[in-house]
């Protein structure tokens, strides 16, 4: 029998629990789910933007692996100094040729930023922009990008991941917690359990799972209209996340 949603969630949970502490875990899940569904003026309704702190760059390389298993599309910024400063981030259509960057991905990219290499140091223009298109891109989901010599702004939904030693240089994040002990486990995982396990956080994203949102919300001390899209069995978690 096809196994329910619920019993993904636990297989999931259980797959996350090897390496993170349960409520990273729960988190985490949250992270993997989100998706901008709605826009009240510039306020992008379903995001889930999520701090983890704590880390040193071996345990931020250990996460990218682990969430590498469950994600179908990733993109990774190096967020120092030495990174921003090389050439910008921001996508250029010019003369039908297009330029990509870590950025130009398509929607429901889950978008990984390692500032565990953030040293002192100084940023030059190009640096300085980055940081500033980074920051728009956590905080309204808009993208820059340059189509011939016009700056224009997309609406994207890239939920966002920043690894971090401390409290992100990144502002307005969601959710900003430590990420607790990490266990490096040399386990090679059972393709068709992540087969299962990606397909459920696809249908996840792409479908409404859950009919009693109202009830999730008051679960987490929210009102209905401030909900982030915390949806059915996978947001039913006991921890007050904001």
């Amino acid at each position: 029998p096809t196994p329910s949603f619920h019993e993904i969630r636990e297989k999931l949970l259980e797959f996350l629990s090897l390496f993170f502490t349960p409520t990273t875990a729960e988190i985490i899940i949250l992270w993997l789910v989100g998706k901008i569904r709605a826009r009240v003026g510039a306020l992008p309704i379903g995001t889930f933007s999520l701090n983890l702190t704590g880390a040193n760059p071996e345990i931020a390389s250990c996460v990218i692996q682990i969430l590498g298993y469950l994600c179908s599309s990733l993109s990774f910024i190096n967020l120092n100094c030495e990174e921003l400063n090389k050439e910008s981030l921001v996508p250029i259509l010019k003369d039908l040729e297009f330029k990509t960057t870590p950025l130009s991905v398509v929607n429901e990219t889950r978008i990984i930023i390692n500032e565990t290499t953030l040293k002192e140091g100084h940023l030059n223009e190009v640096g300085f922009k980055n940081l500033q298109y980074i920051q728009n891109l956590v905080e309204t989901q808009t993208l820059t990008i340059l189509y011939e010599i016009y700056e224009r702004e997309i609406e994207v939904s890239y939920p966002i991941l920043i690894i971090s030693s401390t409290k992100s240089l990144l502002k307005n994040t969601n959710v900003c917690i430590d990420i607790g002990d990490v266990k490096s486990v040399d386990i090679t995982p059972d393709q068709d359990l992540i087969d299962t396990l990606r397909l459920c956080i696809y249908n996840s994203i792409s479908l409404y799972i859950c009919q009693g949102l109202s009830a999730s919300c008051i679960n987490l001390g929210r009102k209905p209209d401030q909900a982030l899209d915390l949806r059915g069995d996978w947001a039913y978690n006991k921890h007050q996340v904001v």
